[in-house]
């Protein structure tokens, strides 16, 4: 196979790049250095990676870094990462089901723990360099529309399970399954959908992260050359001697030479032809009608996503990344964007066959004709890639080229590859570490007997695989939610909770609250006896070896006073000593039972009808945050979290709180984009306590419910305040608040605070 050609001139414009950022067409130097240290060869995000922990390196060791030259072809971040999907997708499970026969379950689990690792690490570059990216920590879910494929993908991973220890490949352990049909349909409303697959990932703004980058290593002296192709590389000096790097603008030395060239790897390197293979792809941002087309640079979004946003009404959206299996081969994938709109890709089933359309073809300045209108009436471009015949990228020195290293060909899957891969790279670069101690996957590692290889997997898997017609689409529909609701006595047989049920539906009916609202308060929970302790579970730091107790008792009712629960224990800090991997104790949780079933389905409670969750408490004043959890395809980590409030430490009190304030979070961090949370279908609520200050806590509970009365809590309390009290307890809320600093942060690191003002004042219905 011949060598690649240099980019093509009039590529398509990218969503990502429509507003070009100030080094796009930027030239450090009016001419090139005559010598460096080091050349790297691509302002893409390998490129751009390599010299960020390079100059990391550096600064962390107190040393000056070395001198450094980034030549670009095009403009900065103009190829594959510029143009891309904007997923930070690992993958936990797919991929190392077919390394497992090939390789074994050691090397799969190398790649697997490998892509995940990228997620976190992301996270961390974000929020160290305050990079405003639009980063988003998410789920993505992978969902299947052949029965076939889906049996043989859960099938394989079943098995992959089973011969895997937690240790061994924790991104297992991350994984969250639905293998029934209708309920993969229902979760994540994919019409046809046969199974789903949830696991944690990323998206962002990519363009902007590689600018970012190359931003911060310009003003630490780097010198970035824009529109400076290399045609040409040498050693006249012999192999161990400088490389000599030709191009349209003049020649430069260089020490050391980093490819980050991709899928254009054999215009300098034709060892690698054959090899690393330009391919092209096709994307699409689909736009929200109705909306500015300055939602490309969309206002960022506070802590609860309300219904409208500076000029125009900010549509719903989707809470996850998607990735559509029609097959092994055809697919779509998808993420949604904080303006309302998504980033979609794939088209794959319409021109897969057509071989020269896609495969050896570095024209992206061209559409697909085949793909011209999958995605008509959107902003459609062209990306393009770099396989690699194997599937694995090429990471490392280049065989028989000192002082020369290559990190490219990442087919099409770079994004949770190449941030890590370009570590291992600076280590290389600077100390010359053996590939084998940076912790890349074995299967990466540059080798002859790669390059030698004359097997392509790439056609091998795409021969025979498209079986998906062309005119396959991916539906989002917005499936019906069934009615469900909590039980009022969970302890009844199956058939006492069904008729419990029909009985309430029956309710709505009559009273007509389907038309006019309901008329009342909603229980969720009562605590009238010794059996709603049924209702209960305690969770506590335990679990990881912690050693904070807690535990709830019912408090029978008095002459004076309903009956209650008791939710007391003590916290501890202290850290397990056979456990190293636990960093932090010190948490105690209460929250209700799941749900059990009726004939009407699984039950939930279904408060869409109601404004506000209120509950009936007597607090010790510490922090305690309330947790819903909602029937959703999120993980069982997923919580939508509120402070409670309450104002006057042991004495009982009614708190209110808009459902629409709650906070969705994973692991105590808020999850980006924020969406609604989802009132139809509400499997728990419960309180949990995470200030972390050691010793005893004590939190009375005597009841739960849904209400539209924002007032509620004065009436049932009956107590007049002073203002000067009044504003006494406003500081204090505010103390707690500060005190409670750190408990829940964002994307940035930064506390989310709620607003403790007052409760709107219901409205009066219409006459």
């Amino acid at each position: 196979m011949a060598p690649s050609p240099l980019p093509v001139p009039g590529s398509t414009t990218s969503f990502w790049r429509t507003d070009p950022l100030p080094l796009d067409n930027h030239r450090s130097t009016p001419d090139l250095p005559a010598e460096v240290d080091l050349v790297v060869i691509g302002a893409g995000y390998a490129g751009a990676s390599t010299v960020h922990h390079i100059l990391k390196t550096c600064r962390d060791r107190g040393l000056a870094p070395p001198s450094i030259a980034v030549l670009e072809a095009r403009e900065a971040c103009s190829g594959a990462t510029g143009r891309n999907g904007g997923q930070l997708k690992p993958d936990p499970y797919y991929r190392p089901i077919a390394i497992v026969p090939t390789h074994g379950l050691a090397i799969a689990a190398e790649c697997a723990n490998f892509e995940a690792a990228h997620v976190p690490a992301i996270k961390q570059l974000v929020e160290d360099e305050q990079i405003d990216c639009d980063f988003v920590l998410t789920r993505c879910c992978d969902v299947f529309l052949d029965a076939d494929h889906w049996t043989r993908t859960r099938t394989a991973l079943e098995q992959l399970r089973a011969h895997s220890s937690p240790d061994g490949l924790p991104s297992l352990r991350d994984l969250f399954v639905v293998a029934d049909a209708a309920d993969a349909e229902r979760l994540s409303g994919v019409k046809g959908s046969q199974g789903l697959v949830t696991y944690s990932a990323g998206h962002v703004w990519p363009y902007k992260m590689v600018h970012a980058l190359l931003s911060k290593a310009v003003a630490q002296g780097v010198n970035l050359q824009t529109h400076t192709p290399v045609i040409a590389v040498a050693t006249p000096d012999g192999p161990d001697g400088p490389v000599l790097l030709t191009t349209p603008r003049g020649s430069i030395r260089a020490r050391r030479v980093v490819y980050a060239t991709n899928g254009y790897t054999s215009s300098v390197l034709p060892e690698f032809a054959g090899r690393i293979v330009p391919s092209r792809g096709i994307c699409s941002h689909i736009a929200v009608p109705g909306t500015p087309s300055a939602q490309k640079s969309p206002p960022p979004l506070s802590s609860t996503v309300s219904a409208t946003s500076g000029p125009f009404t900010r549509p719903a959206q989707l809470a996850h990344s998607y990735m559509v299996r029609a097959n092994s081969v055809a697919y779509e994938y998808l993420i949604p964007r904080l303006d309302g709109g998504i980033v979609v890709g794939g088209a794959r089933s319409v021109f897969m066959n057509d071989l020269a359309s896609w495969y050896d073809n570095v024209r992206d300045d061209e559409i697909i004709d085949k793909a011209a209108h999958y995605f008509d009436g959107y902003m459609q471009r062209h990306f393009f890639m770099g396989y690699s015949t194997d599937n694995m990228p090429h990471i490392g020195a280049i065989p028989g080229r000192p002082n020369q290293f290559i990190i490219a060909g990442f087919t099409g899957h770079g994004m949770p590859q190449v941030f890590l891969s370009a570590k291992a790279v600076a280590a290389m670069v600077l100390d010359d570490v053996p590939f084998e101690a940076t912790g890349v996957p074995r299967l990466f590692k540059a080798s002859q007997e790669r390059l030698d290889s004359t097997r392509n997997q790439v056609l091998e898997i795409t021969a025979g695989c498209l079986t998906a017609p062309s005119t396959t689409r991916v539906h989002f529909a917005l499936l019906p939610l069934a009615m469900h609701a909590t039980l009022s006595r969970p302890a009844k047989g199956f058939w006492g909770r069904s008729f419990d049920e029909l009985r309430r539906l029956t309710g709505i009916v009559v009273r007509f609250e389907g038309i006019k609202g309901p008329s009342g308060p909603y229980q969720l929970q009562s605590f009238r006896d010794a059996a709603s302790l049924d209702d209960c579970k305690i969770m506590t730091d335990d679990e990881i070896g912690g050693f904070s107790t807690a535990q709830i008792d019912w408090v029978p009712s008095t002459s004076s006073s309903a009956g209650y629960v008791r939710f007391h224990g003590s916290i501890s800090t202290r850290l397990p000593d056979d456990r190293p991997d636990v960093k932090r104790t010190g948490y105690a949780a209460w929250r209700t039972a799941d749900r059990l079933p009726t004939v009407f389905g699984r039950s939930v409670w279904n408060v869409d009808s109601y404004a506000y969750l209120a509950m009936r408490v007597r607090s010790d004043g510490r922090s305690y945050l309330i947790n819903v959890q909602t029937d959703s395809i999120v993980a069982p980590t997923d919580l939508h979290q509120h402070r409670l409030f309450a104002r006057r430490p042991g004495q009982w009190e009614t708190v209110v709180v808009p459902w629409g304030d709650f906070v969705r979070t994973n692991h105590g961090f808020v999850v980006e984009p924020q969406t609604e949370l989802l009132r139809q279908r509400l499997r728990s609520v419960g309180l949990g306590l995470t200030d972390r200050v050691p010793g005893p806590f004590e939190l009375c509970i005597a009841g739960l419910w849904a209400t539209n009365n924002p007032e509620e809590a004065e009436h049932v309390e009956a107590v007049q305040f002073r203002e000067a009290e009044e504003a006494q307890e406003i500081q204090e809320t505010q103390e707690i608040q500060e005190a409670a600093a750190g408990r829940l942060r964002n994307k940035h690191g930064r506390p989310v605070r709620w607003d403790s003002a007052p409760l709107p004042q219901p409205q009066q219905s219409a006459q």
